[in-house]
Order: structure tokens, then sequence, then C-alpha cells
């Protein structure tokens, strides 16, 4: 009888030493106690039109992004790279000619968890609101979002909103990408590691209970948000056709290279020492099933249809005169589509994979939007949100 109490002993005396160092390597050197705290993020937003980059300009840009999602009337696209300052983005275009406000969000490597993610901190001020997502088809030759741009888009504060107040099943996800990505990161904060562990304690109903007694020793995050009144332009009257002719014509008139980019790009990044095309490195990737970008891209859509969002996706092109295999992109577009579709999004797919189905002027370089891929996309979205 001794050595069955002395065995049991040494086995709540092992449990008692796991669950302390699960604390430890949460918390390090805080004691445990619970903060009831929450930090109030309040003001106004000031961004109503033209597009940024991200919120790393501190709480007013959290700010500015919180209140475009909230501000029900307004349009808001989410994309990456192709989110240029130029004359007939959406954020200009439809802003100052049609009277549709309208804001741009992201930059390069803003894929679909760093959206995710974003809208879920956000998710508070998302019901019902105009959101068009903007989708690079080489975004799904990646490995998903990286994890610098994972620590660039999803602000601290975010990670502590998502903390608090997400719903379990979305909290995972972002701890399942936390815990994969975690070595990476050079001293994680008690936020991150509170969602590795939360991974890690899934399937323990005890450990979870533990990690989220944990979570409350952080303080919470709310924001108070004040929507700023949006001033009536006056509208003009568009005649897509005829100016989507002339701005083809224009960029076509201005060029001498036989893959349709603009002549400053193709001297800097496409020309040879012969002045020949370079071959573009081969494509590759992933099968659907095995695609994490796609995975990303099917949260993304369930959050925004959980919500009941006004969502609308573009599909954008990658230039055929320069890329010699686009067809291995056919499956997962077909993939993202019926994505969008299982949901009864609209969208608008300029993808194709042959010259001839190409119209020039639709991207400016290879990948990246022109005025006439841009004017094409207003029309769909003033289609959809503004008629």
């Amino acid at each position: 009888m001794n050595l069955f109490g002395f065995t049991w002993l040494r086995l709540l005396l092992a449990a008692a030493i796991c669950v302390l160092m699960l604390f430890f390597s949460f918390y390090g050197y805080v004691w445990l106690k619970p903060i009831n705290e929450t930090n109030v993020i309040s003001g106004q937003n000031e961004r109503v039109r033209a597009s940024f980059g991200n919120c790393e300009g501190g709480e007013q840009s959290e700010i500015d992004l919180g209140g475009a999602l909230k501000t029900k009337k307004m349009l808001k696209i989410l994309g990456s790279s192709e989110l240029a300052l130029d004359a007939y983005s959406p954020y200009f275009f439809l802003s100052d000619s049609l009277n549709l406000p309208t804001l741009g969000y992201g930059h390069a490597y803003h894929q679909s968890f760093s959206m995710y993610c974003g809208l879920l901190a956000m998710e508070e001020f998302i019901d019902g609101s105009k959101i068009c997502i903007i989708v690079s088809p080489g975004w799904f030759a990646t490995e998903g979002t990286n994890i610098e741009a994972f620590l660039e888009f999803v602000r601290p504060n975010f990670l502590k909103s998502i903390a608090h107040k997400a719903d379990m099943a979305d909290k995972l996800e972002v701890g399942r990408y936390v815990y994969a990505h975690i070595d990476q990161v050079d001293q994680p904060g008690p936020t991150l590691k509170y969602f590795s562990n939360l991974y890690m304690a899934r399937k323990s109903r005890f450990l979870t209970s533990f990690v989220e007694t944990v979570k409350d020793m952080t303080p919470s995050v709310t924001y108070d948000i004040t929507e700023r009144p949006i001033a009536t332009t006056e509208t003009i009257d568009v005649d897509w056709d005829k100016k989507g002719k002339m701005l083809q014509q224009e960029f076509v008139s201005k060029i001498s290279n036989s893959i349709y980019v603009r002549d400053d790009y193709f001297k800097q990044y496409l020309q040879d020492e012969e002045g020949k095309v370079k071959v573009p490195a081969p494509t590759t990737l992933k099968s659907p099933n095995e695609n994490r970008e796609l995975a990303d891209f099917k949260l993304l859509v369930a959050l925004l249809k959980k919500h009941k969002v006004k969502a609308s996706f573009i599909i954008q092109p990658l230039n055929p005169y320069y890329y010699n295999d686009l067809e291995n992109y056919s499956e997962i577009i077909s993939a993202v589509e019926q994505t969008i579709e299982q949901h009864n999004y609209p969208y608008f797919n300029m993808f194709v994979t042959k010259k001839e189905q190409y119209e020039p002027g639709t991207l400016r370089d290879i990948m990246h939007l022109g005025d006439y891929g841009w004017l094409k996309i207003d029309q769909f979205l003033w289609k959809e949100y503004g008629l």
C-alpha cells in the first residue's frame, strides 16, 4: 500500500511539474494573477478614400481600419501588391467620380490568412460590411502568409482582440499558424505564446482550460470608433466601353516591347543582355487538397459568410505574354471559383492562360494592374455596389 501511495504521489508531482512547465513556458517570470483590464482604443477614423498598407502607424491606423469596416456605405478593397496609387484604382475613381466611398487596405504579401486574422480582430465591425477581396494567383504558389507578413499585418492589439473575443475554432486556426512559425519569431511575446500553447493543448480539455486561464493575465482590447461623415461628391456619366478603349490604346501606343509591359519595367527587370525577354522560372503549385493558401482562402470566405458580409472577389490575371505555363494554375483557380460560388458571392475572374484571351493594358507589367484593368474592375464594382 505504501508503494502504491508513493507511486500516486510521484504521478501527482509529475503532473504538477508539467502544469508549472506549461505555465512558465508561456509566461516566464510573470506571477499567476488575473488582470481585469481592457484597453479601450477610441477615436474617429481619418481615412475615407485612397489606400494604406498596414496598421503599423499605431492606434490611429487601427481606428482607420475599424472605422472603414464599420462604415456600411463604404466599400473596402483588401489586396496585396496591386493596391498602387493609380488614377483608376477604385479608391480614387469610384470615390471621386461615382460617389461610392472606397478605401483600399494592404500591400505586398497581404494574403488570405493575414486578411482573415485582421478581420477576426475587427469582427465586431464587419457584419453586413462591403468588402472586395482582390485575389492574386501568385499567392497559391507560396506556402501561405509568411511570418514577416503575419507580424506586420496582425498587430499585437489584433492578437489580443482575437484572444479575448474570437470563437475557439478561429483561435485554434491562429494557434495552428503561430505554433508552426513561432520558432521563426525572435523573443515571442505572451500573446503569441498563448496561441501556440492553445494549439498544443487542444486535445486536452484540462490543458485548454488552463491556457485560457493564463490568457486572462493579459489585457483585452476593444475599439470605440466614431465614424467620420463622408461628403457627397458630384458624379459623372461613365461610358465604360469608350473610356476602356481609350485607356487601352494609350497604353499600347506608349510601349515598344512585345509582351505588353511598360518599357521602363521591361528594361529594368525583364530584358537580358541581348535585349530579349528573360525566361521566367517554372511555376510549382501544390494540388488544391494540399495547398495551404487555398485552405486559408476558404477560412477567409467562411468568415465573411458568417457575418453576412456583402463580399465580392476579383481574381486578377498574370501576363500570358511573359509566363508560359499558366495552365498550371487552372486547377487551383477553379478551386477558388468553386469556393466563392459555394457561398453565393459575385466575382470577376480576369485570369487567362493564353495570349489570345488576354487584353493588352489589363496589366502594366507581368502581374500588376494597369489603368485599363482597374477600369474593368471599377465597372464590376459599380454594378455590384453602386447601382
